[in-house]
């Protein structure tokens, strides 16, 4: 995915430099160059915008001072790519030997596929909420490893005993019936619930970056949890990702849910 960073230049000390940065602030006015936008007045405001839809950016993070309407980290990232250790919080919660952990996805595509296994292999008792035949060749596919799932659609049943609910890709459960106290981690963002919905729903995370990622002190001033949001959108690979969480270890600090956020202790 393009992703860029958004600053307001700042004019340097060292006079050759600064010759640059006026020829820049009167003739270009703003200045890209590895995904990094320099903008030399926010009187050009609309002159960004129109760049980033040009080059395709599907995500940027500006300075705070910035103000342009454009798609921004909103920690639906983080929450996509740190699952199990969301799932790890909720259970806590839960405080139950046994639970039960649903999964409503519709598209049949490389990265859902990665998304389920890595919840398979961690999580037992996962049940898949689709109408897609196609997730019935991946429960056979990982019963040979012993790793076991079930596929189904019952709306009656399918969320009636779930106690966590990943939503990857649906749009609405309204027609389902549902544990009201569930759960819900939405990855999509906008899912439809059923008004007598009263459980915890959670659409993003906030993260504590502070003892690891020194590349974020490049962009001070911009959240750091977007910052790292912004990374690993642009890295857009399930396994990669992962791989690069597991690494630096970061810590879920905060919960965002519809109209407000929780802080948590760290749980990871």
């Amino acid at each position: 995915m393009k992703t860029a960073y958004v600053m307001v230049a700042k004019r340097p000390d060292k006079i050759k430099k600064r010759i640059e940065y006026y020829l820049n602030k009167f003739f270009k006015r703003v200045v890209e160059k590895n995904n990094v936008y320099i903008i030399y007045s926010l009187k050009h405001n609309n002159k960004i915008k129109e760049l980033l839809v040009k080059h395709d950016v599907k995500l940027a993070i500006f300075e705070p001072k910035i103000n342009i309407e454009y798609a921004k980290p909103d920690g639906r990232f983080l929450l996509k790519y740190m699952l199990p250790e969301t799932l790890k919080y909720c259970t806590k919660q839960i405080n139950k030997p046994f639970y039960q952990v649903s999964i409503a996805v519709s598209k049949y595509t490389t990265e859902n596929i990665e998304i389920i296994k890595k919840i398979a292999d961690e999580f037992k008792n996962i049940k898949i909420i689709t109408q897609n035949k196609l997730f019935d060749n991946l429960e056979k596919e990982l019963e040979k490893k012993e790793i076991y799932i079930t596929t189904m659609n019952n709306r009656r049943m399918a969320l009636k005993n779930t106690n966590i609910l990943i939503n990857i890709d649906y749009k609405s459960i309204t027609s389902y019936v549902i544990n009201k106290n569930m759960f819900i981690l939405d990855l999509k963002g906008n899912l439809d619930l059923p008004k007598k919905y009263t459980g915890t729903y959670i659409k993003g995370l906030k993260v504590d970056t502070d003892k690891t990622m020194n590349v974020l002190n490049d962009f001070e001033g911009m959240d750091r949890s977007g910052l790292l949001e912004i990374q690993m959108a642009s890295i857009d690979d399930y396994r990669s990702v992962r791989k690069f969480i597991e690494i630096n270890k970061f810590k879920i600090v905060g919960l965002i849910g519809k109209n407000k956020e929780y802080s948590i202790k760290n749980i990871l």
